[in-house]
């Protein structure tokens, strides 16, 4: 498999390949001063500071379950596939969930207010269910909450002329968020983790809220820090941003309550973060294909692949990881193009592709990236977007961890 890197040149930089490798002192004196700068957050981080204080409120009222999800390394961890894979624990098991992200990348980050991303089925309310258009049910449910907008309003206000839906919608509420979106999980996009939780509880009346990437968030109370680690590479190189990967020092995984260890091939932790998990609730979990869907939202059969030439192309922190999925499931591609993690594609990035790719190939990609190219692509080339799922080893035990009675 030929791989073609399309990476501009800061992410090289970064990287630290080539010429750029001549950055890495500075790149250190920087990690330095960020540590610096991470112990005085910490010491401004009080009352709600993971590790300090945990409210519990979620056990006990009306107040939901709130259970941070995030990772000690930056990007690549797979937060979104374990935030559905919890959603779905959470309401097979009588209870549901609503997520409250800050919408990374999105509009509706810049715009900085608080913004709720319907899902495509009714929601409770007490005794009834709510239905009618996502802006009627925004208006009626949480007129009263300034600043507040919906995510038809915001979409209203801030697609470009000629812009396909998707692609606005993709760019306005984030990639992750319409995986959420998709598979009909409400959501809440704002910076303010605790205004957040108040308008989902307000709007969705969830048993728990999910908060996307909030390990590093001291100021939002907390009953559950979940923390995700990388089974292959815990650590990432073992240094801090931005010599490194890692958003804070290993000590941070003391502050876990639950620690889950992704893509792991074994229930095994390794002995890097061995000490560091004494006495914590640790599971392991797997990235598992659920296969290829098309344009139509249907699944593919396997039939549709056989004799043809595959291209693959993604924008995510761990481009490896997802080629190592699609070759496990017997596609050989020709050729994996590799872009920066949230790209957003333009017709240059597809007409590059489809140059360097085989004739008559057959384009796949990631869920987040279908969102964002699916509508570039000419309709008689087909490009087929790789559905994950997570499945957690022992995650019985782990439901009286997240507020279910055993």
């Amino acid at each position: 498999m030929k791989i073609i890197e399309r990476y501009p040149a800061g992410l090289k930089a970064f990287h630290g390949k080539g010429i750029w490798s001549l950055l890495y002192p500075l790149r250190s004196v920087l990690s330095f001063f960020y540590d610096i700068y991470l112990s005085s957050a910490r010491g401004k981080s009080v009352p709600f500071a993971a590790g300090i204080v945990k409210t519990n409120e979620g056990a006990k009222g009306n107040a939901p379950f709130v259970i941070s999800i995030g990772n000690l390394e930056a990007g690549g961890g797979g937060k979104t596939p374990v935030t559905v894979a919890l959603a779905g624990m959470i309401r097979d098991s009588g209870g549901s969930a609503a997520v409250v992200t800050r919408g990374y990348g999105s509009v509706a980050e810049k715009k900085g207010l608080p913004v709720a991303v319907y899902s495509r089925v009714p929601v409770a309310e007490g005794d009834r269910q709510v239905t009618g258009s996502p802006a009627d049910r925004g208006t009626d449910r949480a007129g009263d909450i300034p600043g507040h907008t919906t995510d038809s309003t915001l979409f209203e206000e801030s697609v470009f002329p000629g812009e396909s839906k998707r692609a606005a919608m993709t760019r306005i509420v984030g990639d992750e968020v319409m995986i959420y979106r998709s598979r009909m999980i409400p959501v809440v996009i704002d910076s303010d983790r605790n205004r957040g939780i108040a308008l989902a509880a307000k709007l969705y009346s969830p048993t728990h809220v999910l908060l996307d990437d909030a390990f590093q968030n001291h100021s939002v109370r907390k009953d559950v820090d979940l923390l995700l680690l990388d089974a292959q590479k815990p650590l990432g190189n073992g240094r801090l941003l931005p010599a490194g990967t890692l958003r804070e020092k290993p000590e941070a995984i003391l502050r876990a309550d639950i620690v889950i260890l992704t893509r792991s091939v074994s229930r095994m932790a390794g002995p890097r973060i061995g000490k560091y998990l004494a006495g914590k609730p640790v599971f392991f979990s797997k990235h598992i294909p659920a296969g290829l869907v098309a344009r139509d939202g249907n699944r593919v059969p396997d039939a549709v692949l056989k004799d043809r030439r595959a291209a693959i192309f993604c924008g995510i922190a761990k481009p490896d990881s997802f080629e190592g999925t699609v070759v496990s499931m017997g596609v050989e591609p020709a050729v994996s193009f590799r872009f920066e993690d949230h790209h957003r594609y333009c017709r240059e990035d597809i007409d590059f592709m489809s140059a360097n790719s085989p004739e008559d190939s057959v384009f796949i990609t990631t869920e987040k990236d279908w969102n964002k190219s699916v509508d570039l692509f000419p309709g008689d080339i087909d490009l087929f977007a790789l559905r994950m799922e997570v499945d957690i080893a022992g995650k019985e035990k782990l439901l009286p961890l997240i507020g279910f009675q055993e």
